[in-house]
């Protein structure tokens, strides 16, 4: 496959130990965790939606191999804990502020909510899916994306700049405070191989990248080969 579409979702639901039922702090895991109940997330802290202690986590760093180019189009997250999506790109963090510094206040700003209130969480026992949950995806892309060039590393940071709660012990064991859910999407485009080197090419002219323009691309070739 030469192109791609990729979406990855993270949220700060930990593995559930009994250790952990009166601070919140449920530990993450690699894959998918089963039980899993909303963690504590300290205010300004950055939790990278790939790898990181908090919710799942993949097993290797996030990066682009020398056949492929990747652009990020869409990342956003919840608007719990006044959330904020940060991608880094090697040492380049984005958005940056108008005195040209980036921080925790310039991260793209919570554009969507992912479970409706009441779908979030069995509010008996503070696990996360106690109903069905609704997903609510900002559409918007970004006015300029961001590309991440071959042998690039990059990773997406969710900042809260207020507190998020975890599920704690209220009654015994057993019994609950829910806490608070919060999550982040990212989806990005990666191009492979021949795919690749066109929207290499498409940066030089002056293009966007988008698989419409890399198609596009691929017919001027054709129509001057067959001319």
């Amino acid at each position: 496959m030469s192109a791609r579409s990729v979406t990855r979702f993270w949220f700060n639901g930990g593995r559930y130990t009994a250790a952990a039922q009166t601070t919140g702090d449920y530990p993450g895991t690699l894959g998918y965790i089963s039980d899993a109940r909303p963690t504590t997330i300290a205010a300004g802290s950055a939790n990278d939606v790939f790898q990181n202690t908090v919710g799942p986590s993949l097993t290797k760093p996030t990066e682009t191999r020398a056949t492929q180019f990747i652009v990020i189009e869409r990342p956003s997250c919840t608007l719990v804990g006044a959330g904020r999506n940060k991608p880094i790109i090697n040492t380049t963090s984005y958005n940056e502020g108008p005195d040209g510094v980036s921080n925790d206040e310039t991260g793209f700003p919570g554009l969507a909510y992912p479970f409706p209130a009441g779908t979030e969480l069995d509010p008996s026992t503070g696990l996360l899916g106690g109903g069905t949950p609704v997903f609510v995806y900002g559409q918007k892309k970004l006015n300029q994306p961001i590309y991440i060039l071959p042998g690039q590393t990059f990773e997406n940071k969710f900042i809260p700049l207020t507190g998020v709660s975890g599920a704690t012990v209220t009654g015994g064991e057993g019994t609950y405070t829910p806490g608070d859910s919060v999550a982040s999407f990212v989806t990005y485009s990666v191009y492979d191989g021949p795919d690749a080197l066109i929207a290499s090419k498409l940066v030089e002219m002056g293009y966007p990248v988008s698989m419409g323009n890399v198609q596009w691309y691929k017919r001027t070739l054709l129509a001057q080969n067959n001319s």
